[in-house]
């Protein structure tokens, strides 16, 4: 099959997006297909980083600052996808961008959905939002099919009600690159969190956790001190490292811990990268959602409600929890179904039945 990922990307490389668009293409090749990655983009950053990794890929550059460049470089790459002639094109939810609405007048489009996007947009720009509100619509009139990070975003609201072939894929990795980390030898508590400072992520929540908790250590990968200004002496910042960077502050962990606030993007189910991170390298973890690849009870999960006080109306179990995993790791057989040859077998499977539906 010949898959053309056209996707939108403005940011760096050390990000979850570009980094799970990468592992996408590269399974999709690594399972026989044939799969190009057309990107468009404002980052010259991103041009270098993708450069690094596939030395095909077509790659559309814009001005920041002008919507004209904007529409041109979409223009670029539509140009760019109909040479490729492919079976189907996949893309990221965006905007509505007319050249993409044309394409899909005559190629199969399927359209991968990672949150409640009019919620985040509400927040970034009312003028994008009521763009998006009203433009989305006509855009799905077109689209053949949808992939959904969870089974919520699927089932509720627009989405629910839109009649379109859809299949649910939770967020994978690459089980291969990540080693199955030794037992801590750490005596006292370390926890791990790795993420932005996106509001979801209930970093003020994790702060107030660090204060119940003094004599245990959090190590916070992603974050600076002016995203946590205030930090308790208990709490290590590290910026962003990349995954060779952060792997001895993960072999001191004995937890991992995902979002804490889903609740305030209006969602109760996710499939974090960094939870699967986590979980790969033996870690246990601490979440505030429903995982959509954990629907069970598992021991290695500790499971909170998705409410504002989900921390502290949940103190002694959190700390039974830690405390009961200390000197024990994740055993790898339990995690095998996050994998990526896993997940996009699934993919590619939902695409070809798209194709043989058109």
């Amino acid at each position: 099959m010949r898959i053309a990922y056209l996707v939108h990307l403005n940011m760096d490389n050390l990000t979850g997006v570009f980094k799970k668009v990468v592992d996408q293409v590269i399974t999709w090749r690594r399972l026989g297909h044939e799969a190009k990655l057309f990107v468009v983009t404002r980052n010259s950053q991103v041009v270098h980083s993708i450069n690094n990794f596939f030395s095909d890929a077509q790659v559309s550059f814009y001005d920041n600052r002008s919507v004209i460049d904007r529409l041109k470089a979409f223009s670029k790459a539509v140009v760019a996808v109909r040479c490729f002639s492919p079976d189907v094109i996949y893309i990221r939810r965006d905007l509505f961008y007319p050249q993409i609405y044309r394409i899909a007048l005559s190629l199969p489009l399927v359209v991968e959905i990672n949150s409640e996007e009019l919620l985040e947009l509400k927040m970034h720009s009312k003028a994008q939002w009521l763009y998006h509100l009203f433009t989305r619509p006509i855009m799905d009139r077109r689209v053949k099919g949808m992939v959904f990070v969870t089974q919520e975003l699927a089932q509720k609201g627009y989405y629910g009600r839109l009649c379109l072939p859809k299949c649910v894929v939770g967020n994978g990795i690459d089980l291969e690159r990540y080693p199955a980390l030794p037992v801590s030898k750490s005596k006292t508590p370390h926890l791990l969190f790795i993420s932005s400072p996106a509001v979801w992520h209930g970093i003020d929540k994790l702060m107030f956790l660090a204060k119940q908790f003094p004599h245990w250590t959090f190590h916070l990968v992603g974050l600076t001190s002016s995203d946590v200004p205030q930090a308790p002496k208990n709490v290590q910042l590290y910026g962003r490292l990349s995954l060779d960077e952060y792997l001895p502050i993960a072999a001191q962990a004995h937890i991992g811990i995902g979002p804490l606030a889903l609740h305030r993007k209006g969602l109760n189910e996710a499939s974090p990268l960094k939870v699967r991170e986590y979980l790969a390298l033996g870690l246990p973890v601490i979440i505030g959602y429903q995982d959509t690849d954990f629907i069970g009870e598992e021991p290695f999960i500790c499971r909170i409600p998705n409410t504002e006080d989900n921390i502290l109306t949940n103190l002694e179990k959190i700390e039974r929890f830690v405390l009961s995993w200390m000197g024990r790791r994740v055993n790898r057989e339990v995690v095998t179904h996050l994998d990526y040859k896993i997940k996009e077998t699934k993919r590619i499977a939902f695409f070809e039945d798209i194709v043989l539906k058109v």
